[in-house]
């Protein structure tokens, strides 16, 4: 009975994912690389879209988006799923961040989408996607980044970049998922992304964590819930933060310093008021808000001529 039942529901599974991933063909983008995407069943001429990028795993590809394909039908939103070089494309090599950079502009020349988009990745999608989040901060509205094999925590691994400290960012890895990722590395999965964790909260960067208990190498419906949150949250967000920097910076142009000091004072107000909680939610809202303002009050303590 047990074993029908698993049957039936890996059935439905194969199912609903065909269904979101066959409608759609592999395409060549202008390297001559294979990417699959997804769009709304009703697209909209006079609608900016959101486009959201999902990461395939070491040894992948570009298909289902790394199972992502199916955020169209409820998110109303487009879907991106590149095909990198499985030799080094964590690590942003074999020009694999140039060849997003490049598929999101020439997809921009027939569809209209936001000015950011949204990235999600599993395992070695992770290792790229918080990457990419470090070198193109200007790019990405949002980041979800789960069970990744090596972190950006300085040296040949990567930096972490300042100016991405205002982008939600969600990072997971299972409590069970004590492997090294390649016999080079210096951490196993989880001890890295602690690692980077405390990188993440010193360098005050928009972020939460979650380290579910019994999960190994899986994408855990903790981390689902996170990169839930995570899009909520940068989707949400993005205008009304690009809105405030935008009302601060015209106070700074009029000369009212005391004017742009009050925005980011009641902004300040607002995240005091969440008050400490555990939500991961919450978390990430007040760091995000705690990041933001530090790069308005930046923005105000700035001399005129660096604005």
């Amino acid at each position: 009975m047990i074993r029908e039942l698993l049957f039936i529901a890996c059935f439905f599974f194969i199912v609903e994912n065909a269904s979101a991933a066959d409608s759609v063909a592999v395409r060549k983008d202008s390297m001559g690389r294979d990417y699959w995407l997804y769009a709304p069943s009703k697209v909209i001429p006079t609608r900016d879209y959101w486009l959201v990028v999902g990461v395939h795993g070491y040894g992948g590809n570009g298909d289902g988006a790394a199972g992502l394909a199916s955020w169209t039908k409820q998110r109303d939103c487009y879907v991106l799923g590149p095909s990198f070089p499985n030799n080094g494309y964590q690590l942003l090599l074999q020009d694999s961040d140039t060849q997003l950079v490049k598929l999101i502009e020439d997809l921009r020349k027939t569809s209209r989408f936001k000015p950011r988009v949204f990235l999600f990745g599993f395992s070695g999608g992770a290792q790229f996607v918080h990457r990419f989040t470090q070198k193109y901060p200007t790019l990405v509205a949002g980041c979800a980044a789960h069970s990744a094999g090596t972190w950006a925590t300085g040296g040949q691994w990567g930096e972490l970049n300042p100016e991405a400290r205002t982008i939600p960012l969600v990072i997971s890895c299972g409590q069970r998922d004590t492997d090294k990722s390649v016999p080079q590395a210096p951490f196993g999965r989880i001890e890295w992304a602690r690692q980077f964790e405390q990188q993440l909260k010193s360098g005050g960067f928009a972020y939460a964590a979650t380290y579910p208990k019994d999960a190994g190498h899986n994408y855990s419906p903790e981390a689902i819930s996170l990169t839930e949150i995570c899009f909520k949250s940068a989707t949400g967000k993005a205008e009304t933060l690009a809105a405030q920097r935008t009302a601060v910076a015209a106070l700074l142009a009029k000369g009212d310093k005391v004017g742009a000091e009050a925005l980011v004072a009641r902004s300040k107000v607002r995240i005091a008021a969440l008050g400490p909680s555990a939500r991961p939610e919450a978390t990430l809202e007040m760091s995000l808000g705690v990041a933001h303002n530090a790069a308005l009050e930046g923005l105000i303590s700035a001399k005129p001529h660096q604005r």
